[in-house]
Parts: C-alpha cells; structure tokens; sequence
C-alpha cells in the first residue's frame, strides 16, 4: 500500500520525483542524446591540391626508376639485381597503397557529452567501458 506521504516515483529513472523532473528538459535531453556522435569536417582543396600534387610527381618519379633499373639489367650479377628489383616494387606497392587514405583525408569532431548523454542515464548503472580517454 502507498501511503499519503509517498512521492510517486519516475518509473524510468529511479529515485527522481515525479514533481521535481522536468518532461521538457527531459525531452531536449533525449533529443541530443539521439544525434550523431560525431560529423565529418571537410579539408580545404587549398590544403589537399599541393599534397596530391607531391604523390603525382613522386610517382612519376617512381615509374622513371623502374623503367631504368628494368631497362638496365646487371648481368655480372642477376640475382642480386632481380632481388634489389622485387624488394624496390614491393616497396613501391607498399607506399602506392598507404597513399589511398591519404589522398582523401577524414577530419571528424566527436561529440563526448552526447555520449555521455547516450549511455550514462541517471539511476541506471553505466553502460560504458571503464576507459580513461575517448579514442575517436
């Protein structure tokens, strides 16, 4: 039985009074806790253009040297040289392909109060990871 003196309680959020919550902060609360965390900031081309035009011209540079050190084989040492070649394109495969990312770089903003808002409600046990930075 409930007594006259009893408060009536929020059943979602336990022992906040139903008379002290407020449904509009709670509402604007629920709405930014439903917002993305985290948006996408571009890069200026003016940034972007000097960088790509540096990968350019060192691939062309790169193409020049294969067509060489191909084109001018050592005989007096052939394994030597068709070692020193696979090594140099496996090289050259490793730095065409680490400049993918590059070439279109991702700036993001992370939002942590929306995180927080997200996942540690009041009167609830938290539902993140005990971690002592937010690695985004």
């Amino acid at each position: 039985k409930k007594t006259a003196a009893s408060k009536t309680v929020n059943p979602g959020v336990e022992g906040i009074p139903e008379q002290t919550r407020d449904p509009e902060a709670e509402e604007a609360m629920m709405a930014e806790a439903g917002q993305p965390l985290s948006c996408i900031i571009p890069i200026p081309r003016t940034k972007l253009q000097p960088y790509r035009m540096v990968v350019i011209m060192r691939l062309i540079v790169l193409g020049l040297f294969f067509s060489y050190r191909v084109q001018n084989p050592v005989e007096s040492a052939f394994g030597l040289w068709m070692t020193s070649v696979i090594c140099e394109i496996w090289f050259a495969l490793s730095w065409i392909l680490d400049q993918f990312p590059k070439w279109n770089p991702i700036n993001r903003e992370t939002f942590t109060d929306r995180l927080s808002l997200r996942y540690e409600r009041p009167g609830e046990p938290c539902e993140l990871a005990a971690v002592d930075f937010f690695v985004s």
